[in-house]
């Protein structure tokens, strides 16, 4: 009954939508113009990609973000192009975000799911705080639409009910279904908008139905991504299996001028990260594909013969690379068949950043006229230069819509909409375009991504560096194995574990902002250690990640404050400042004779109740010693006491 209301529900949206563009009007659908002779075609490029998960010892995930990346953000966009007829998207789908989906469609959880299970007056402490670290969680603007999460904030955790528990567990997976969702649903208080109008004072009941629904929109999310693109109106691209920088791969020295030897060069590897990949695609889908996308759009001369050899007709870059592949103006507008290797796009960079840095500040009908006006003129501009001129907008479908307030619904039907509309615009699948059209051949295909033409942000710094010496290291003590035990699947399992391990997770500018990122790194390492019956060097256990804090000023000593919480007579006290990415803004401390004092005040973007773990690093055991666990919330003092 509830999926024929759905259907009824998408009819009568369609019908109105097409009413509303034959009336004229002036919103994003706007009026038809004469027909050019050659329309501008549109390649959008939405990515998605999670990286992998340890697991308890429970089989769990430890982390939820693959079931909540795929419910929230894949799901609504494939809802939205089911919603507009005669559109065509591509996605790109990283294997390991599949494994993962494959795996939680398959009976493997994650604990965050375990967590909101739990009836809310049977949870013990420790789960208490694991829901205090994680369920708040949810985008900063998504939050603003439950005004829940801001009374739960403003309430110390100490005196939360079982009401407020509950309220919280409601919440956070409230907060990651996707727009749609509260749409369509019908208004009674046992419905998805019946129980989001509640705000809180949720029942168990209510709550798993929540939980249900979560369930069933991951089930049926890859059944509905295999018919959309058997229907056509959808591409979906791969990735190399783990993410990896594919180039690096090759050789990391790509980073680094004068060097003699690179840290890292396993071509191997690079091959068999493409292979994996295709093989996890067509076990998914029953094809292979027929396009990639390089992680990061990282692409060089060296890679584009392995893409190319496993059959793959296309992949695409940034205008950096077009730029140093000596490559300019309306020639970006087109596909360039790589010698040796697939067809090349080039993204539209400024187009695509505006999608991710301006429009969130704008209304989305509005974004959506700016972006389409923008098009338009590309179109008059290249309409005399070009025979099929092709734009192409690449995006992370996730993470892009995490700063619009709806989480970029509003945006996305405006612009689709005026898309199918506007007879100037055509959006075409990348290899429907190569099918349809000649390109031409491209001489020299420059190494680069989408932020350069080196790879500096993702080797070439001390900690980085080391992680990649760390890597290499550890991938030639399997080789060596494996060479030794031809055959042992202990070496196949080992190289398992470095397959993941040179995902571009674990070095990307954003990885070292994670103290989780730098232990499942180090800990895939130890994982291929085991395997093949090595230890793990001592110092590979203490972490790669440089601080994220700079001292801003020195401590007097003989200093004994008042622990009120107010940080009042703090001013004079050693100061150390941490970066915006990193979880605390800024660390006071000094010492009297007998106890040494801290203060930490923290970002309010950060869960506002945490678990904290201090710890100093002990060379001698190669390993963080925890000292001190407490909860926290965005002010705290500590005193560290007995004359140590």
């Amino acid at each position: 009954m509830k999926a024929n209301r759905k259907g009824t529900l998408r009819l009568l949206f369609r019908l109105f939508l097409g009413c509303f563009a034959l009336l004229g009007s002036s919103q994003p659908l706007r009026a038809a113009e004469e027909k050019p002779d050659r329309p501008l075609f549109l390649n959008l490029l939405w990515t998605y990609h999670c990286p992998p998960s340890t697991k308890l010892p429970n089989g769990a995930y430890s982390q939820p973000w693959a079931r909540l990346r795929a419910v929230r953000d894949c799901a609504g966009m494939a809802d939205l192009v089911e919603d507009t007829p005669g559109l065509k998207v591509s996605f790109s789908l990283s294997p390991v975000f599949l494994d993962q989906l494959k795996n939680l469609n398959s009976g493997v959880t994650d604990r965050y799911f375990q967590l909101a299970e739990i009836p809310a007056d049977r949870l013990l402490d420790k789960e208490k705080k694991e829901i205090l670290a994680g369920f708040f969680s949810v985008p900063p603007v998504v939050q603003k639409r439950f005004p829940g999460y801001a009374r739960l904030k403003a309430t110390l955790s100490a005196s939360y009910s079982s009401q407020d528990w509950r309220d919280l567990q409601t919440l956070f997976f409230l907060g990651w279904l996707n727009q749609e969702e509260f749409e369509e649903s019908e208004g009674n208080d046992n419905s998805l908008e019946g129980i989001i109008k509640k705000n809180g004072d949720f029942s168990e009941e209510q709550k798993m139905m929540v939980l249900a629904r979560h369930r069933q929109v991951l089930r049926s999310l890859l059944p509905r991504l295999k018919r959309l693109q058997a229907e056509g109106r959808l591409e979906i691209a791969t990735t190399p299996y783990a993410h990896p920088i594919l180039p690096l791969l090759l050789d990391s020295g790509l980073a680094k001028e004068n060097q003699e030897k690179s840290s890292f060069s396993w071509p191997c590897d690079a091959k068999a990260q493409i292979d994996r990949g295709v093989a996890v695609y067509t076990s998914v889908f029953g094809v292979g594909p027929r396009g990639m996308w390089p992680p990061e759009g990282a692409v060089s001369p060296g890679m584009a013969p392995l893409v190319k050899g496993i059959g793959l007709r296309w992949m695409a870059s940034g205008e950096k690379v077009f730029a140093a592949s000596e490559l300019s103006g309306h020639q970006l507008y087109r596909p360039w068949q790589v010698k040796g290797g697939p067809a090349v796009f080039f993204r539209n960079d400024r187009l695509s950043e505006e999608i991710r840095r301006v429009y969130p500040q704008m209304r989305g009908e509005e974004a959506a006229k700016n972006l389409l006006e923008q098009l338009d003129q590309v179109a008059r501009e290249v309409d005399s230069d070009e025979n099929h001129p092709i734009a192409t907008l690449v995006l992370d479908g996730a993470s892009t819509w995490d700063s619009y307030p709806d989480g970029g619904r509003a945006f996305l039907r405006s612009f689709y909409q005026g898309l199918v509309h506007d007879p100037r615009l055509k959006t075409i699948l990348p290899s429907e375009y190569l099918s349809r059209f000649p390109i031409e051949t491209l001489d020299r295909l420059a190494s680069g991504w989408l932020g350069g033409v080196d790879f500096k942000e993702w080797v070439g710094r001390p900690s980085k560096d080391r992680s990649w010496n760390f890597l290499g290291i550890a991938r030639q003590k399997v080789e060596e194995f494996s060479k030794k035990h031809p055959g042992d699947p202990r070496g196949e399992k080992a190289l398992e574990s470095l397959y993941l391990a040179e995902g571009s997770d674990w070095f990307s500018p954003s990885a070292w902002a994670s103290w989780d990122g730098d232990a499942i790194f180090r800990g895939l390492l130890s994982s291929a250690y085991r395997q093949i019956g090595q230890r793990l060097p001592k110092e590979w256990g203490i972490p790669l990640r440089p601080p994220l804090a700079r001292l801003d000023r020195q401590p007097k000593g003989n200093f004994t404050p008042y622990l009120d919480g107010r940080l009042n007579e703090w001013g004079r006290t050693g100061r150390i400042l941490g970066e915006r990415s990193a979880p605390i803004a800024c660390l006071n401390y000094d010492w009297d004779k007998d106890n040494l004092y801290l203060a930490l005040t923290f970002h309010e973007r950060v869960a506002p109740y945490f678990l904290l773990h201090f710890g100093l690093p002990d060379r001698e055991k190669g390993k963080m010693v925890p000292k001190v666990p407490f909860l926290c919330q965005y002010r705290a003092e500590l005193s560290l006491g007995g004359g140590s």
